[in-house]
């Protein structure tokens, strides 16, 4: 299956999250990791699943918004109809903000909105960087459990 890992990151947890979550689907998959500001209508044209990842950033004002990466790609396809495009979705966050990991819950209603399959419950990451190791640890967990999942 073609998969195409698409993410955005300020501070590079998302990035490593992605590069996780593409060394175990490429097990199985042929798996495709962009960064968003590179992805193109094709690309996701071409996926069978798309894997998209997305801090939690104020946006015109508004906090827990999708980085604005995602947000144009979410844009250019909001008119389009993937009922058969699977999706995972995940992103890093802190819980101590009032909208902890908002940029998933906006990319889940994103995929409804398109009528795409969210294959498993969506990811969401407390603090990466300050519990490092457990974060990976549930990073890879998921991981496999979309893996099973496909």
């Amino acid at each position: 299956m073609n998969v195409l890992i698409l993410y955005a990151s300020n501070s590079g947890s998302n990035y490593h999250s992605a590069v996780t979550i593409a060394d175990i689907l490429a097990q199985k998959h042929r798996v495709v990791i962009k960064n968003a500001s590179e992805v193109q209508i094709s690309d996701i044209e071409k996926a069978k699943l798309i894997v998209m990842g997305s801090p939690s950033w104020m946006v015109n004002g508004e906090e827990g918004m999708p980085h604005e990466d995602v947000l144009h790609i979410m844009d250019a396809l909001q008119s389009t109809r993937y009922s058969q495009k699977k999706f995972a979705l995940f992103g890093c966050g802190d819980k101590r903000y009032t909208f902890f990991c908002g940029a998933v819950d906006h990319m889940e209603n994103f995929v409804k909105k398109i009528q795409a399959k969210e294959v498993i419950s969506p990811l969401k990451i407390d603090g990466f960087y300050f519990q490092l190791d457990e974060s990976i640890k549930q990073i890879e967990s998921w991981s496999k459990k979309l893996l099973k999942a496909l």
